[in-house]
């Protein structure tokens, strides 16, 4: 099969390497492949097939002559690159070039025709969209990754970590009086056992355990017992009629979590008022201790304790607010949506 050099519009005469054939003949061939177009050396157009007229919506006696930059007026840096693709010597074929054109995206290739030189272009839109969705999808992945040993993080401090600072408190107690405080021995060992049990839940990344069994209102009674424990009085006043989606009340329970872990590490405390309950499409939980209370100005309020509590909250769409000052105990606010809305993809 002899290759086909180019052809002339007018006048209408094909030439495949010095052998005439019909036009008609070759009309069929040019109009069955991508949109090509030859140019001279000034870049004037010397021939254009019927996909690269239907493609642009305009006729060859119209453009013939005419500068190809004047009738695809390109971007500049689309243009310098034709150019300069369209410049190199050789007479070889130069691939793998694009370039914009009224919102579309054209792959072309480049290579010699006789004294002139052809370009043959491709609607490489789709494939560029195709492209960034994979590169976005590749994105939101490797973020996904990152999210989830963040959450993991967060989940082995909120949870496990808290649980054993407790038990830590009240070993120490133990330990200095153990004739006056045998029962911080026992209370240190159940909060053994629930980090056993929390750390296992994490391996399997199910929910804690105790919201499965006890629900999440004897679950917050039963986590308050840690502050009972130490000698702290406890006025707690939950209020949660209806069901909350299970990612909710993990929420609930490890943002309570860790203003009881603060209050037994930091506070100096000896009483805390905790008031949860439900108004429409929010959930209010109010946290307050008589505690030393801190300046929340200065850099202990940006512990990593406090940040995942605001992490969550907002995570969750949320408001939290932080009370305190020194000697003034402290205040936490948060009100959570009961549903979350989710992100468009």
């Amino acid at each position: 099969m002899r290759r086909l050099f180019f052809v002339y519009r007018q006048p209408r005469v094909a030439f495949f390497t010095g052998v005439k054939l019909d036009p008609a003949y070759a009309e069929q061939i040019l109009s069955g492949i991508s949109p090509l177009f030859t140019i001279n050396q000034r870049q004037e157009l010397r021939f254009v097939n019927r996909p690269f007229e239907e493609e642009f919506g305009i006729k060859a006696a119209t453009v013939l002559g005419r500068r190809i930059f004047d009738i695809l007026p390109l971007p500049v840096l689309d243009r310098e690159a034709m150019l300069d693709a369209l410049q190199r010597k050789g007479g070889r074929k130069s691939v793998n070039h694009q370039f914009r054109f009224r919102r579309r995206i054209y792959g072309y290739t480049v290579f010699p025709v006789g004294g002139d030189q052809g370009i043959i272009l491709k609607n490489i839109t789709d494939i560029r969209r195709l492209e960034r969705k994979v590169q976005n999808l590749h994105s939101r992945l490797l973020s996904a990754q990152e999210e989830e040993r963040q959450r993991l993080a967060a989940e082995l401090h909120d949870g496990v970590g808290q649980t054993i600072v407790a038990a830590k408190i009240n070993l120490m107690a133990y330990n200095a009086d153990r004739a006056r405080n045998e029962s911080r021995f026992t209370m240190a060992v159940e909060l053994i056992d629930r980090s056993s049990d929390e750390l296992r839940e994490i391996y399997s990344n199910l929910y804690p355990s105790v919201l499965r069994e006890l629900g999440l209102t004897s679950a917050i009674r039963a986590a308050l017992k840690a502050l009972e424990g130490a000698s702290i009085h406890v006025d707690a006043d939950i209020d949660i009629k209806r069901a909350l989606p299970e990612d909710l009340e993990v929420q609930v329970y490890r943002l309570l979590q860790e203003l009881i872990a603060n209050t037994l590490k930091h506070s100096s405390a000896t009483a805390v008022s905790v008031h949860i309950f439900q108004n429409r499409n929010l959930l209010h939980l109010q946290f307050d201790d008589n505690g030393t209370g801190f300046d929340t100005g200065r850099s202990a309020e940006s512990g990593f304790g406090l940040q995942n509590m605001r992490r969550r909250v907002a995570d969750w769409q949320g408001w939290l607010q932080l009370i305190s000052f020194p000697g003034g105990g402290s205040s936490v606010q948060i009100r959570l949506p009961v549903r979350r809305r989710t992100a468009p993809l």
